[in-house]
């Protein structure tokens, strides 16, 4: 009941924020949006593309590949538009930048935006990922809450974005409106201008699986390592035995430690599988620092 409880009370203190805002760019912050980059014309060919700026630019290029998200279209302070994918934002930024005929959500939004830039104007893109560690494991009962869907309707709601579904003479969802046919694209956009395979490690360290390592999949870099890895609740990349396979996606946690080392323990059921499939109880797994949003585990 205590978790029901914790799920409820998260949803209900998110659509509180929400409803209470103010109608512009700054809310979207105030309710875990993050400013991440925008969109542009590419010089040589006028193409529709989008780069991540910032200091966090690497990180924010993690958090595209997050899944069940929502991203909005910002302009002057001023919300366009609000969608949501069950995918990843890079999946869906490639089909607002190569959009297919039938496709009228992304045809639309591909217009509007080229429009605007154009005009020498910014859009902005903001991204909202149920990644954070008091959202990922929400649940009723034995149930996974989806945060981005049940915030989707509310957004939309509350700040009636002039781009979602005007032509259908009303402001309607994404999801409302997503072709079906989009489902079955790969989670991988080979375009994004983002670097998803760091060329080089930092530092080293080594991971004695223990009971907790080995059945939970935590890692602790231990104090060296962790001077080469990001700040608290950045995004973090951990690849599985190469560089080229699909990374776990979590959290860098340095409150769980009193040294301030870094701890990783959100979404790491993949890595216990992982270390369950290559290795037994009390073997040591050998790790790299890759840079501080990326860690590779490997076989030897």
């Amino acid at each position: 009941m205590g978790h029901i409880l914790y799920a409820v009370n998260v949803i209900a203190n998110l659509l509180w924020e929400v409803f209470m805002c103010d109608e512009n760019a700054d809310a979207l912050i105030e309710i875990g949006f993050r400013d991440v980059g925008k969109w542009e014309l590419t010089s040589s060919d006028r193409k529709l593309d989008y780069i991540l700026d910032g200091f966090h630019a690497k990180e924010n290029g993690i958090l595209l590949e997050s899944k069940n998200s929502l991203c909005a279209f910002v302009h002057n302070e001023y919300i366009l538009y609000i969608g949501k994918t069950a995918g990843t934002i890079q999946k869906r930024f490639r089909g607002y930048k190569n959009p297919h005929q039938r496709q009228r959500t992304n045809w639309r939004c591909n217009e509007k935006i080229r429009d605007l830039l154009n005009q020498g104007q910014d859009v902005r893109i903001y991204v909202f990922a149920t990644t954070s560690s008091h959202l990922m494991h929400l649940c009723y009962s034995t149930f996974s809450i989806n945060i981005a869907a049940g915030l989707e309707d509310a957004l939309i709601e509350k700040f009636n974005p002039p781009w979602n579904g005007r032509d259908k003479q009303g402001t309607i969802t994404e999801t409302e409106e997503r072709e079906i046919e989009e489902l079955g694209e790969e989670d991988i956009d080979v375009s994004s201008p983002v670097d998803k395979v760091p060329s080089q490690g930092t530092a080293r360290f080594e991971i004695k699986l223990g009971d907790t390592y080995y059945k939970k999949g935590w890692i602790n870099p231990g104090v060296e390592a962790s001077r080469e890895l990001g700040d608290h609740d950045e995004h973090i990349r951990i690849y599985l035995g190469n560089r080229y396979s699909k990374p776990v996606i979590s959290l860098i946690d340095r409150k769980a430690n009193s040294s301030g080392a870094v701890r990783i323990r959100v979404n790491c059921k993949p890595i216990a599988k992982w270390f369950q499939n290559h290795f037994k109880m009390e073997d040591c797994v050998q790790a790299i620092v890759l840079d501080r949003n990326d860690i590779l585990l490997t076989h030897y």
